[in-house]
């Protein structure tokens, strides 16, 4: 099995994940490669940019990923979370942890073992129990405002406005 094939497994199996506790999120498939996200969702009213990497125990995230992945978020509402999925917890640098950490963007680095655990902790986190459930793109403000469950089709319309931000 190529490298590519293994990414889009990866990939599947972190979707099921994902659904599997009603975290509804949609693979990117762009023209030009999926632009540095593979998966996009929805939880508590933010968007979820998910860059999913298979890599062996001994391949690591690296800095440059999150230097990588902080220009990629850079293009998308302020109501944005970065996420990095790994196989396992020991797959990201030092440096890269760091970054992370440090990083003016919300970013987590986790793996298949604690990826749910790791987004559901964000309801307790004080940065995102914000009253305020507006989406701003650039001059524009697009109002959502989200109680409970967000239905399909404002996940769908938040994918399709990041998408048109991102190709810009």
């Amino acid at each position: 099995m190529n490298s590519f094939t293994r990414g889009n497994e990866f990939e599947d199996e972190i979707q099921r994940k994902l659904r599997s506790h009603s975290i509804e999120c949609y693979k990117i498939r762009l023209s030009c490669g999926d632009g540095g996200v593979d998966l996009m969702g929805n939880f508590a009213g933010y968007l979820l940019l998910i860059q999913c990497k298979n890599y062996s125990a001994s391949t690591k995230v690296n800095v440059d990923h999150i230097y990588k992945f902080e220009g990629v978020m850079s293009k998308y509402p302020a109501k944005t979370i970065g996420i990095f999925v790994v196989p396992f917890h020991n797959n990201y640098t030092r440096r890269a942890i760091e970054e992370a950490r440090n990083s003016r963007y919300k970013i987590i680095l986790t793996d298949t073992l604690n990826l749910y655990d790791d987004i559901n902790n964000l309801e307790d986190d004080n940065e995102i129990n914000s009253e305020d459930d507006d989406i701003i793109v650039d001059d524009n403000y697009i109002k959502f405002n989200v109680y409970g469950k967000v239905s399909n089709i404002i996940i769908m319309i938040l994918v399709l406005l990041a998408i048109i931000i991102f190709l810009k």
